[in-house]
């Protein structure tokens, strides 16, 4: 026999208290029975409620616990969404930074003008920003003293003249002479001396004459092509020497849009492609024709040239920063 009767009975009620628990889930007894006072048995049966909650939050159906996982799946695919969009705007980017060209407007002759002769400006007939016609005349330095020099050798042309025509009278006499067996051969062959010689004299005073009077012509510094005076580097009293730069100038009838294109677009590029040009100093919009590629890569740069022929307009002048955009 038992020694407390009453031990039976609350085994039994503690285990139906913790076999009934709330939604109807079965919990698995344990391996080895538990004995425990009733006092400890009374307490666990207030305190179990508790646990029970979670047991039953943990033992939902297999169909609700699925269905939790797939609330969270748009989480992770909205981020991956977002950097596609960033990748795909910095691409869109890119691209239009990387076919705005920059360059500028040349002529393709541009020249520094300068006197052949040494001498004192005497009078400057334009100024920057004038323009003039093939063979018009810049400047002019002072004429004096190469017009002395050219009086000069045309009057020694005429004193070589005089003796040349003296040395042939002799000349055509002695000659008469020696056909007659009249004179010696020695005396013949030094009046045939000083008429070659005589000659030559006329010969070199003619040359002297001539680059006296290129000298004289060169005291006018004329324009060698159609242009517009760009810059003035001497004036009025200014000594200049032979080869000292006067004007600069350039060619308004060939003007060109130059180009610097990144190595990258090689490939992309022909003669005959348009491309749209803007110059924004003189707000100048329009579509020109590339005409030469250069395609020799600068090491610095890794860029190469790209030549298109400018408009015929005003506002397209030599020297203006210019933008373009491939089509």
């Amino acid at each position: 026999m038992l020694k407390n009767p009453s031990l039976p009975l609350c085994l039994s009620l503690g285990m139906s208290l913790l076999a009934c628990t709330p939604g109807g889930s079965k919990v698995a007894l344990p391996e080895k029975p538990v004995v425990e006072a009733p006092a400890q048995a009374a307490q666990t049966a207030e305190a179990e409620p508790t646990p029970a909650k979670d047991t039953s939050v943990s033992a939902l159906g297999s169909d609700q616990a699925q269905a939790a996982p797939a609330v969270q799946t748009p989480a992770p695919a909205a981020a991956v969404a977002t950097p596609a969009l960033n990748e795909s705007q910095a691409k869109v980017e890119t691209t239009a930074v990387s076919t705005r060209l920059s360059g500028e407007v040349s002529s393709q002759r541009r020249s520094n003008l300068a006197f052949r002769v040494q001498g004192f400006v005497q009078e400057i007939k334009l100024r920057p920003g004038n323009s003039c016609h093939k063979g018009d005349v810049l400047a002019v330095l002072d004429p004096r003293d190469f017009k002395l020099n050219s009086d000069v050798a045309r009057s020694q042309r005429d004193l070589a003249k005089v003796a040349l025509d003296n040395a042939k009278s002799d000349f055509e006499r002695e000659d008469s002479l020696r056909k007659e067996n009249a004179s010696t051969a020695a005396f013949f062959d030094k009046v045939k001396a000083g008429y070659d010689k005589a000659k030559i004299d006329y010969e070199l005073a003619d040359l002297n004459v001539r680059r006296a009077e290129q000298a004289l012509s060169d005291t006018r510094l004329v324009a060698p092509y159609d242009c517009v005076v760009a810059k003035q580097m001497k004036y009025v009293g200014e000594n200049v020497q032979s080869g000292n730069a006067v004007f600069e100038i350039y060619d308004t009838t060939d003007v060109e849009l130059s180009f610097s294109v990144p190595e990258r677009l090689a490939g992309q590029l022909k003669v005959g492609d348009k491309i749209q040009v803007t110059i924004p100093a003189t707000s100048y919009k329009g579509s020109v024709e590339i005409v030469r590629l250069v395609s020799v890569v600068d090491e610095a740069s890794r860029t190469f040239k790209v030549i298109a022929k400018a408009p015929q307009d005003q506002r397209v002048v030599p020297g203006l920063y210019a933008e373009a955009s491939l089509r």
